[in-house]
């Protein structure tokens, strides 16, 4: 297994960013996630099964394109399926190593 730690050489609130998302079900069998906090964030897909690692790759290539920073999101444990905050953390603010 691997853990995850933030290094501490910096202030949380400098280091990492929630990002709240909502997701919804169109009439036609489409989901759909947005964000209030970011209005041209928009990801759709044709299963619930996928929504969540595209809505994750869609959040990380944003990050990269617009503020040139290679960033994981990360689903948070607060909310609901339908309103979740996302953390996007700065890799080089996470050490990855083995328990």
């Amino acid at each position: 297994m691997d853990a995850v730690t933030l290094r501490t050489r910096w202030p949380m609130s400098a280091v990492a960013k929630l990002m709240n998302i909502s997701t919804r079900q169109s009439a036609s069998g489409m989901f759909f996630a947005t964000s209030e906090d970011e209005p041209t964030f928009f990801v759709s897909t044709t299963s619930r099964e996928t929504l969540e690692e595209a809505v994750r790759c869609a959040l990380e290539k944003l990050y990269i394109e617009r503020d040139n920073r290679d960033v994981a999101a990360l689903p948070t444990d607060g909310g609901t399926l339908e309103s979740r905050p996302w953390a996007i953390i700065p890799k080089e603010a996470i050490d990855v190593h083995a328990c």
